[in-house]
């Protein structure tokens, strides 16, 4: 599993600057982004969903609860 550590040496630049890439923040250069998204697409990452989610505090889910008589 590739992770924002993994990338950020590969390309050298920093966890951060490589997260706010990913994240296309704007005050990330064009040709910043270019090179981070070149590398996520060669080393194959993919968002971890649940860290993701523990991070922005939000979920969207929708729990259903059936009680059966």
């Amino acid at each position: 599993m590739v992770k924002l550590k993994d990338i950020a040496q590969y390309t050298g630049f920093s966890v951060t600057q490589v997260s706010r890439a990913i994240n296309n923040h704007s005050d990330v250069s064009e040709e910043t982004k270019k090179i981070i998204m070149k590398a996520v697409d060669e080393l194959g990452y993919v968002p971890n969903l649940a860290a993701k989610k523990l991070a922005s505090k939000t979920d969207n889910s929708i729990a259903l609860i059936v009680v059966g008589f």
